[in-house]
């Protein structure tokens, strides 16, 4: 049983993304699509990378900055929400920066869950039919094979 509590405060993180300074930090491919969903809900956004990423830019929707090459400390001292790629490390500077200036500090991981449990709950509290489940190691729903042919189109292996 999920707590009411709990959900009314995801649903409420997710309505105030509008009024977020997010800073994403490491703009490879999970890091860009953590940019793209904050900017399509509102937030400000800047993405940042040590790295120089040619064509980087094509790949976002307007509204999401880029730092890259560098990471600046003023950023990371101005956001109220970092969201930080797995891959560097918790004792950054950078992410230390953000902490200190009092920014809520979070995995792209926990930001895709955020996003994402609300759109479960309410399918859960809904009419719709329920999601099928199948047992792991199989190959899924038989209902996702008539899916396909429906459409005329089959697994590719």
């Amino acid at each position: 049983m999920r707590s009411l509590a709990v959900e009314e405060r995801m649903a409420e993180w997710v309505e105030n993304i509008p009024s977020r300074r997010a800073v994403v930090m490491g703009m490879a491919r999970t890091g860009c699509a953590a940019a793209a969903a904050l900017a399509r809900r509102g937030a400000e956004v800047v993405g940042t990378d040590m790295k120089e990423i040619p064509g980087l830019r094509e790949e976002l929707p307007q509204g999401v900055a880029l730092e890259l090459g560098c990471h600046r400390e003023e950023t990371f001292r101005r956001c109220d929400l970092l969201v930080v790629s797995p891959g560097i490390p918790a004792t950054d500077r950078f992410i230390q920066t953000a902490l200190a200036a009092g920014a809520e500090v979070i995995s792209e991981i926990e930001l895709a869950w955020r996003l994402t449990d609300p759109i479960a709950l309410a399918w859960e509290l809904s009419d719709a039919q329920p999601l099928a489940h199948y047992a792991p190691g199989t190959w899924g729903p038989k209902a996702s094979e008539d899916f396909l042919r429906e459409d005329g189109r089959e697994w590719f292996f």
